[in-house]
């Protein structure tokens, strides 16, 4: 944690900003390049410098669960999200070419969890080396 004014205030105001372009980013992968991987990195981005501004018991203030249980509620999005793209319901719909508003948010909520994984995963990463950096 690094004890400065300036970084303090920025961090906060960056914060918001940045995690509105993540999602801004997950939205936009739909359609267009972007997508769960990057907006996760972005958000991981906002909320390291969160935890560069605050350290470490501030940042799990901010963050009511675990990391990893965010990365397990990611993990268990994909995999509900892969097995639903089996459906018969989804198989027979891209076999008549239409398009599904359910394959859609399927989609979506897969790119979600990408999203929170990336994210968390990244975060933990980051939060350990900060730890580490203290200990030493």
């Amino acid at each position: 944690m690094m004890n400065s004014l300036i970084l303090k205030t920025v961090g906060r105001i960056l914060l918001i900003w940045m995690l509105l372009f993540s999602w801004w980013v997950l939205l936009r992968g739909q359609s267009a390049p972007g997508g769960g991987f990057i907006g996760g990195l972005i958000a991981s981005c906002a909320l390291a410098l969160y935890l560069l501004s605050y350290g470490i018991s501030r940042l799990q203030q901010l963050i009511v669960l675990s990391f990893k249980s965010w990365m397990c509620v990611g993990g268990l999005m994909l995999i509900v999200t892969g097995l639903l793209q089996f459906s018969p319901r989804v198989v027979l719909s891209l076999a008549r070419n239409q398009h599904d508003v359910a394959l859609s948010v399927i989609h979506l909520l897969f790119d979600a969890g990408i999203y929170i994984v990336v994210c968390f995963s990244v975060l933990s990463i980051l939060v350990e080396l900060e730890r580490a950096k203290i200990n030493s």
